[in-house]
């Protein structure tokens, strides 16, 4: 799944070697391989880094180790091929997955000091974690460029893997990729509470963790951005804000600020048609009156009648089309 919910502590190996720059020390931990389609690899979350042959997993771990960029390798016992990856937990690949393993960096260390840690990880040992991708911005300790990182936005919250633009400090909480396999978005409540999908494609952050980020980070700007080829269209809404899972997640807007060059419109916070005070609705817990998330195939913050609730769910979900409006 998407959310990462803390791996197995199988350990492949812990090594120690000396190098130009010291004693490094090193620690992984095996993740999994899963099959995708050709067509989604995506350069920006998941490209190998590095490929090329070795004799054993062991190896390939440790050309992962001397490599200054390696956070997780896969290797492939019938070519022999070791391929390593920046970032990320888990390994995807378009092959047969049964002659791959998956191992995920815990830390590369140089005598005492850790110099190296997951993408999220911070600290001498890799003991603290970011909040949110913003955190990982402010704290200037990961690569301004899109990137899977990991997060914990409350300290009673478990881990979670997630794509982040550090660039900018974005953190994606919904993505939808049409050359990835496609992730079922007409899933129960309690789904959509803890999220689902898988973070290198398709995914749902999860309700209750889009809670704590804003509980967290105070002012949170919601960024709706639509992707049809080399197009984009974007729409700002500063001081977005949510309710708590007591009250259904009702989804609160101050303003819509469209963007200068490639407005995609407001359809969510003002007019007929905008879904500021409304609680989010699943198949199983409907707030919409009307039956939506039935005839609509997927879940939202559904207005009883509304136009922007018909486009979202044609991007959210399989969409079988039955009314332009739900009412």
């Amino acid at each position: 799944m998407g959310i990462w919910m803390g791996y197995s502590t199988l350990i492949l190996f812990s090594s120690a070697f000396f190098s130009s720059h010291g004693l490094i020390r090193s620690r992984y931990t095996r993740s999994e391989v899963f099959e995708e389609l050709k067509s989604c690899e995506d350069g920006a979350f998941h490209h190998s880094i590095s490929s090329h042959q070795v004799d054993s997993a062991i190896k390939c771990g440790l050309s992962c180790s001397i490599n200054d960029r390696c956070r997780r390798f896969m290797f492939d016992t019938d070519t022999k091929e070791c391929s390593m990856f920046e970032c990320g937990g888990n390994c995807f690949t378009a092959g047969d997955v049964t002659s791959k393993t998956c191992f995920r960096q815990m830390y590369v260390c140089q005598e005492v000091n850790c110099s190296r840690c997951p993408i999220g990880y911070y600290g001498n040992t890799c003991q603290d974690i970011i909040k949110d991708c913003q955190d990982g911005k402010d704290r200037k300790i990961v690569p301004k460029t899109p990137m899977l990182s990991f997060i914990q936005p409350s300290i009673d919250e478990e881990v979670l893997e997630i794509k982040c633009d550090f660039k900018f400090g974005k953190t994606i909480v919904q993505a939808r990729d049409a050359s990835c396999k496609e992730t079922d978005f007409n899933r129960p409540w309690n789904d959509y509470v803890n999220g689902f999908g898988h973070t290198h494609g398709e995914y749902w952050l999860g309700l209750k963790h889009m809670y704590n980020i804003m509980q967290y980070q105070g002012r949170v700007q919601l960024i709706v951005l639509i992707r049809i080829g080399v197009k984009e269209r974007l729409s700002y809404y500063p001081d977005f804000s949510m309710f708590s899972r007591t009250n259904n997640y009702t989804i609160f807007f101050d303003r819509y600020r469209p963007h200068p060059s490639t407005p995609l419109g407001d359809s969510l916070f003002s007019g007929t048609h905008g879904i500021h005070g409304r609680p989010f609705s699943t198949y199983d817990r409907d707030y919409s009156m009307n039956n939506c998330p039935v005839r609509f195939n997927g879940s939202w913050w559904y207005l009883d009648i509304g136009l922007m609730t018909w486009v979202m769910q044609q991007i959210l979900t399989i969409y079988k089309y039955e009314s332009i409006r739900c009412k």
